[in-house]
């Protein structure tokens, strides 16, 4: 019993570090001053909202399977004493799948948004 505990405290460690997505989604890139003026200007700030209104979707897929993964975390957490050991890794290994997909999305989600704004800079 102990070791399952011990399992659930790093899941719900796991779920604070999912929380930090949303956060580095917000982080700005810093940029060199003439960059900055690039994306401040008019048509800029065009060209960013429409990468930015590009990539809501996928935004919207982050979003929904982070909520998947703190249902499922929830779950464990509220069923862990009634879960044979099975049912318990199951759970586990399913939120963990889970976990590395949502971080493979989150990395390619961002770099592709960093590159269509680079694009933007540099014409």
């Amino acid at each position: 019993m102990r070791t399952k505990n011990n399992i659930l405290a790093i899941a719900l460690g796991s779920l604070l570090s999912l929380a930090s997505f949303s956060a580095i989604g917000e982080a700005k890139i810093g940029v060199a001053n003439l960059q900055r003026a690039i994306l401040q200007s008019e048509s800029g700030k065009k060209l960013v909202e429409q990468i930015k209104s590009a990539f809501s979707e996928q935004e919207e897929v982050l979003k929904e399977r982070q909520k998947e993964i703190t249902e499922k975390l929830e779950i464990l957490k509220k069923d862990t004493e009634l879960m044979s050991d099975q049912e318990f890794q199951s759970l586990l290994g399913e939120i963990n799948l889970k976990r590395g997909e949502l971080s493979q999305l989150f990395q390619q989600v961002r770099r592709a948004e960093v590159e269509q704004t680079e694009r933007v800079i540099q014409s």
